[in-house]
């Protein structure tokens, strides 16, 4: 059971920056249907409006996780936990330079 929570940790941050890039890309695609320029309060209250809940999912997920990596480098049990959270960054960085690429309305 030990050996699954990792991969677990990991699919949960990745199907969050998923959900978060398509909510992004929805709001992007609106906007150029729309033939705007520019982003408004709207659309930021929209993405927050529908992403509210993956990101309070992902901050307890990973705060849960980052106490587990703590624990596991001050009783030097190995950096397994340290290589998930590293790669749930990983993640989370590439999810939103891709919304940032992907956010052009030009």
């Amino acid at each position: 059971m030990k050996k699954s929570i990792g991969p677990i940790y990991f699919l949960i941050n990745v199907i969050g920056a998923l959900l978060t890039f398509y909510f992004a890309h929805s709001i992007v695609a609106f906007a150029k249907a729309e033939h705007r320029t520019y982003f408004d309060a709207s659309d930021s209250f929209t993405f927050l409006g529908e992403t509210w809940a993956i990101f309070l999912v992902a901050l307890l997920v990973n705060a849960i996780w980052l106490i587990r990596v703590v624990i596991e480098t001050f009783k030097r049990r190995g950096l397994h936990a340290s290589a998930w959270f590293g790669a749930m960054l990983l993640v989370w960085a590439a999810a939103f330079i891709a919304i940032q690429l992907g956010s052009n309305l030009a």
